[in-house]
């Protein structure tokens, strides 16, 4: 899991190709567009996100930018789609605004188990690169620590 950052244009409707045109061509001036999603642009850093924005709304563009988690190898839940996106790439990326990650970090196996079992209508996803990391609805941080106690595991909610 890597944090990334999402800088949306609005639609370019009504706008002429030219203006269009220059836009993109400028936009890869700005910053280094790792991904995209139609309008969202999705670069590495706070500061490309920043300058971006700063551009998209200095020509009157700008839609919305927000932090995203950028799941490396993804196993995705129903409800991924209110939380994240599939990039046209065909990466996928979680809203950091709306979702709260966490590992597992103790506990007996056998509990770990039956807490996952607990969890799988919350999880909305989990990045397997590594240490497992999952992904639930921010609201949910309490429930999860509730089922980590009543399980007697450790998770460590992870904060960037």
């Amino acid at each position: 899991m890597k944090i990334r950052y999402g800088v949306e244009m609005k639609s370019p409707e009504g706008k002429s190709p030219g203006f269009i045109s220059q836009m993109i061509r400028k936009t890869n001036e700005v910053a280094k567009i790792i991904d995209r999603d139609q309008q969202l642009a999705v670069v590495e850093t706070y500061e490309e996100a920043k300058a971006l924005a700063a551009f998209y709304d200095e020509n009157d563009m700008l839609e919305e930018e927000f932090g995203v988690y950028y799941l490396e190898d993804p196993e995705v839940e129903e409800s991924f789609s209110d939380y994240g996106f599939v990039s046209n790439s065909g990466q996928s990326y979680l809203y950091k605004e709306t979702t709260i990650p966490f590992k597992i970090t103790g506990g007996l196996h056998e509990q770990i188990d039956m807490s996952l079992l607990q969890m799988a209508e919350d999880l909305i996803a989990k990045d397997k690169q590594g240490d497992v990391i999952y992904f639930v609805d921010r609201q949910f941080e309490d429930l999860i620590i509730g089922y980590a106690n009543a399980y007697e595991i450790t998770v460590k909610f992870i904060t960037k």
